[in-house]
């Protein structure tokens, strides 16, 4: 049963590492969820609140607003984002 879940997760981390990775260099609309000090969260008009991954964003955003983000990287939880100019 271990065996079957460790194969799955890994599975799973695959596919998320090819969508993340196929997703540097493009741009989104993102909705942001959360400010703080210098750094926003939000997410992409493809994923759900709570459930999927989350951009993170280094520049000024308000709460609510949705903002054109470049993905410029990514790690194994989120993408990391800059408004796009």
């Amino acid at each position: 049963k271990d065996e079957r879940k460790a194969i799955i997760m890994d599975l799973q981390n695959n596919i998320d590492f090819e969508r993340n990775s196929s997703m540097v260099g493009h741009s989104y609309k993102v909705i942001i969820d959360e400010v703080g000090d210098n750094i926003a969260v939000g997410r992409t008009q493809y994923d759900a609140p709570e459930i999927d991954k989350i951009v993170r964003i280094n520049d000024y955003v308000k709460k609510g607003d949705i903002y054109q983000v470049n993905i410029d990287d990514f790690n194994e939880y989120e993408l990391i984002g800059s408004l796009k100019k």
